[in-house]
């Protein structure tokens, strides 16, 4: 559901108080249509919450492929005294061959780098691994 357009407020509906009411309404406007156009899909989740894309793309093999060393990149913030380690790598999205697939990454975190162990995939009769020799294609977000 896409959130009605909504109309600016305008001085002119104040009559009297035009005088002031301008400063007030600018802002107010502002907002209603910032917000107007994030609730409307032109909001991104890696512009609003720490978070780290992590995008991969390989043909597998098992001799060579993993471990998978990603460079932790929101290791501090500005605003904290504590590291922002990752508590959780969540998979966004993927293909196998061009097919989409589920995939749960095996993952660990120390000296600040993730370090991805292995994938393993979801299907309808359960948990497999990655088939040697398909190609991936596989996104991923670290969160703190």
């Amino acid at each position: 559901m896409l959130i009605p357009v909504i109309s600016t407020l305008q001085t002119s509906n104040f009559p009297g108080e035009e005088s002031w009411i301008g400063s007030l309404l600018s802002p107010i406007n502002n907002f209603l249509l910032s917000a107007t156009s994030a609730l409307n899909g032109n909001i991104t989740f890696t512009d609003n919450i720490p978070c780290q894309a992590i995008n991969m793309q390989f043909t597998y093999n098992a001799a060579t492929d993993f471990p998978k060393i990603i460079a932790w990149q929101l290791n501090s913030n500005a605003s904290q005294q504590t590291p922002l380690n990752p508590t959780k790598l969540e998979f966004c999205n993927g293909t196998e061959n061009g097919a989409a697939v589920a995939l749960v990454p095996i993952w660990s975190f120390a000296n600040a780098t993730i370090t991805i162990q292995n994938f393993v995939k979801l299907t309808t009769s359960g948990a497999t691994g990655l088939v040697a020799g398909s190609s991936y294609i596989i996104n991923l977000r670290g969160q703190p």
